[in-house]
């Protein structure tokens, strides 16, 4: 039986992939997207020799692109022990709540071998409410949460912040904390801190960042397993409070 993976043509015009991706860049996160190993849960393994056969790079070259794309898109993380690559917003695009989804992503997750990749994505499963919204398409299409949200007119009381409202706040308090940073961490995990609860005071958030901003930079230089000298940076600012 054949697998598809759908990718929405708003790929092309995302401005995160139009300012910031080069054309290697594109060719690689379409890749990852739609690669033969790929599956529900969006964490899967495979190994750097089988992405250098499968893209035409040498090894050097897919290492170059793993590290840019987790130090510097921090879109995928890779982590050579398991030989597994994790998507961070997959679950934004094909999880439901469909209960034909739910029995084989759990298996999946119970089956990955990395335990940070494992511990995020269980968090993640386990509050799909605040991710996904209940089933209402057929399973071989793929819709945004935001797409679904508007298509069915639901009433979303608005309680995130803007930009503005963030970059406002720091002016007021004098903190010394990147604005666009904090609001693209929270944003694109749909609001959702560390332990897979909903933010409900982003302004608290905003000072338990101002707190911590002195080790912010000590910590980026964390390895994602302190048990093991993975190469390719931290995954736990990604989940951070």
């Amino acid at each position: 039986m054949a697998i598809y993976r759908n990718i929405h043509t708003t790929f092309w015009s995302d401005t995160k992939i139009v300012d910031d991706f080069t054309p290697e860049d594109k060719y690689f996160m379409l890749y990852c997207l739609t690669n033969n190993y790929t599956n529900l849960c969006g964490c899967y393994e495979i190994s750097i020799k089988q992405m250098c056969r499968d893209l035409g790079y040498n090894e050097e070259t897919v290492k170059n692109l793993l590290k840019r794309f987790q130090n510097v898109h921090k879109i995928i993380y890779y982590n050579e022990d398991t030989k597994e690559l994790f998507i961070k917003n997959w679950h934004k695009y094909n999880w439901t709540k469909s209960e034909k989804l739910d029995k084989p992503l759990l298996e999946e997750i119970k089956n990955i071998k990395s335990i940070e990749f494992s511990k995020v994505l269980t968090s993640l499963y386990n509050n799909r409410d605040t991710v996904s919204i209940p089933y209402q398409y057929p399973m071989d299409t793929t819709v945004s949460v935001t797409d679904t949200v508007t298509d069915i007119n639901l009433k979303v009381k608005k309680k995130n912040p803007t930009l503005e409202e963030v970059e406002q706040y720091i002016k007021e308090k004098q903190l010394k904390v990147d604005a666009k940073q904090f609001y693209d961490y929270f944003s694109e995990g749909n609001w959702i801190d560390s332990k897979g609860n909903k933010v409900k005071n982003w302004k608290q958030k905003l000072l338990t960042w101002n707190k911590y901003s002195k080790d912010e930079n000590k910590s980026s230089t964390n390895n994602i397993y302190h048990a093991s000298n993975n190469q390719y940076g931290d995954l736990s600012q990604f989940y951070a409070n």
